[in-house]
């Protein structure tokens, strides 16, 4: 098939993932060197901790630029809502809803890779999963607007999104770029700064002090550092306390899904194991089933904070 042949466009390709419920934008593949250009900047500068720039973080935060496909010509961003998840947990002292911040979800991606492909496949165009600086293409493409918090929003969503971007040979034409841009919404309004425990949000800018953030730290499985309180903890990982207040979250907090319930004697086994590989099968299926399984390691230390509390 040549390439006059295919009739799928930029524009056909947002509206069908629109009829889906996806908001979505396209962007030349060009740019995604202009952002992780940004990105380093943002590290020389110091605005991004070398905490964050360790091992661990290196490929959650996409700074170094990966190899991308000679054929592509654009990026798919997409952007997908997502509810705060909640897992019961039954123990000797009674039971504990944990929840789960919105985003943490990753096998949502695989549904929209899907849809992709039935979008783009026959006029056989192409969708490969691409690792990019996610908020920051957003922000710059206009698919949302960064709030205070260094989290990205969207009007249909406020918060409460995942976001996923693709690799595609499909041409893209006009597309939009602009600065990243403050919400209108946090221009006088403190409510996340003032809310957060670990004073990690400030006020001059939207790039939060990282290695400040109580997700950064209930996601890594080393021993917390002696300055968080326990009492922080309100997620089995992450942290909702900026969204849960944040006036534009307002009409979707409602949004919650109960994911799984797990019994006196499998909560008593998450709160003692710390691999995947040393959980029963009948607990990490569960678990990998939405999304969570790289979260293991950290599970059984974060629940017994929220039973503690």
């Amino acid at each position: 098939m040549t390439s006059r042949d295919k009739k799928a466009s930029d524009t056909s390709v947002v509206e069908a993932l629109n009829d889906l419920g996806l908001q979505s934008a396209i962007f030349p593949v060009e740019r995604v060197f202009e952002l992780f250009g940004e990105l380093a900047g943002r590290a020389e500068r110091g605005e991004i901790s070398s905490l964050l720039l360790g091992e661990r973080y290196l490929s959650h935060l996409a700074v170094e630029p990966p190899e991308v496909p000679g054929w592509a010509l654009s990026v798919i961003l997409v952007s997908m809502a997502q509810p705060i998840g909640r897992f019961r947990f039954r123990h000797d002292r009674g039971s504990t809803w944990a929840i789960v911040p919105p985003q943490y979800r990753e096998n949502q991606d695989e549904s929209v890779a899907g849809f992709l492909r039935r979008i783009l496949g026959p006029d056989g165009f192409r969708a490969l999963k691409a690792r990019i600086p996610f908020k920051l293409a957003a922000a710059r493409c206009g698919l949302g607007e960064y709030g205070r918090n260094n989290i990205v929003f969207t009007k249909e969503n406020g918060s409460f999104l995942r976001l996923a971007a693709f690799y595609s040979d499909l041409p893209c034409v006009g597309a939009s770029w602009r600065d990243p841009v403050l919400m209108k919404a946090c221009t006088d309004c403190r409510a996340c700064l003032e809310h957060c425990p670990t004073g990690c949000i400030v006020n001059d800018r939207f790039i939060v002090r990282g290695e400040r953030c109580l997700t950064f730290h209930n996601e890594d499985p080393q021993p917390l550092p002696g300055w968080i309180d326990p009492r922080w903890s309100n997620a089995l990982v992450g942290c909702m306390r900026c969204q849960s207040v944040c006036p534009v979250d307002r009409p979707v907090l409602a949004r919650i899904e109960t994911w799984d319930t797990f019994s006196e004697s499998e909560t008593a086994i998450l709160l003692s194991q710390a691999e995947a590989s040393s959980l029963p099968v009948s607990i990490s299926r569960r678990i990998d089933r939405v999304g969570l399984g790289d979260y293991i390691p950290v599970l059984g230390r974060n629940l017994r904070l929220l039973i503690d509390r």
